[in-house]
């Protein structure tokens, strides 16, 4: 009944009644709205995760053997040797089970960079740098013998046996003059793989492991070699890691999330290796790019 002010029970009863009615209708759309735009969000999200782990390992790729070319070497012509591992090359190859691993070698700066002090002549085993880096140089370790370091432009690399401060003692001497302000890089060798836990790892022979990225499938490279056609594997016939002129990288992205009603069943292949379908709810993403190896091309 009705008091001049209000509803009845019967006129709210209608109404709600109404708008579940309407509720029920919409509900679906609503859902399935979220539905696309998660789906559309998680696309890109693994486009964008593929994308830069691929810049990442081309940047990378692209710089071996910078500054102690395709064969690193000492300054008296043996082979460099960092404690850990002697790679004859500054690209070397590995083929795993499920996944490949590559190693490089390269120079790379300090921040904020190292230079000399004072120039120095040619057979000079001490040299003196612009700043305090004893920290730099022994590592975290403590060891007195730990990393390898080059100068600018003289493609040798020189074992430091001893620091005092600025000042470095070189297992051999200066193969040739070094000016002042001549930069001082560290010869390091470092090796990208996928772990059991299907992350792709930096390995730093010297100090540790740093996950790059999670959610790696598959990584594969396959390699252009000088005067050859087609891409390569290391098991090819004749193959010289010297040689190489250029490295295709394969990757497959798993998406972070799991997305509803969809099942990935897809196969995928990358290079020469053939991964079966996976057969649950991650979306995946494979790439591929052809890296020139700048510091091999002009040999």
């Amino acid at each position: 009944m009705r008091n001049g002010k209000g509803f009845t029970l019967v006129e709210i009863l209608v109404v709600t009644a109404i708008l579940s009615v309407i509720g029920v209708i919409i509900f679906p759309f609503f859902t399935s709205f979220q539905d696309q735009s998660l789906s559309v969000l998680n696309k890109n999200d693994l486009q964008d995760q593929a994308q830069r782990v691929m810049n990442y390992l081309a940047e990378e790729i692209r710089e071996a053997g910078f500054l102690v070319s395709s064969i690193p070497l000492y300054a008296d012509d043996t082979s460099f040797d960092n404690g850990a591992i002697s790679p004859g090359s500054s690209i070397v190859p590995a083929e795993g089970a499920d996944n490949d691993s590559l190693t490089l070698v390269k120079g790379q700066s300090w921040f904020p960079p190292l230079s000399l002090a004072n120039a120095a002549a040619a057979g000079a085993t001490t040299v003196f740098l612009n700043r305090d880096a004893a920290s730099e140089i022994i590592g975290q370790n403590g060891a007195a013998v730990l990393n390898n370091i080059i100068f600018e432009n003289q493609k040798k690399i020189y074992r430091v046996i001893g620091v005092n401060a600025a000042q470095l003692t070189l297992g051999q001497g200066l193969a040739e003059p070094a000016s002042r302000g001549t930069e001082v890089l560290l010869a390091r060798a470092h090796r990208f793989g996928v772990d059991d836990n299907d992350n792709l790892i930096y390995e730093d022979f010297e100090h540790g492991n740093e996950v790059l990225a999670s959610s790696v499938d598959g990584l594969q490279f396959q390699y252009q070699l000088k005067d050859k056609d087609g891409f390569h594997d290391p098991t090819s016939p004749g193959f010289d890691p010297d040689e190489i002129r250029g490295v295709k990288i394969h990757l497959l992205v798993r998406s972070e999330r799991v997305e509803k009603n969809y099942t990935n069943s897809e196969k995928y292949t990358l290079g020469a290796k053939e991964y079966v379908p996976f057969d649950d709810s991650f979306r995946r993403v494979n790439l591929e790019r052809l890296v020139e190896v700048k510091n091999y091309a002009f040999k």
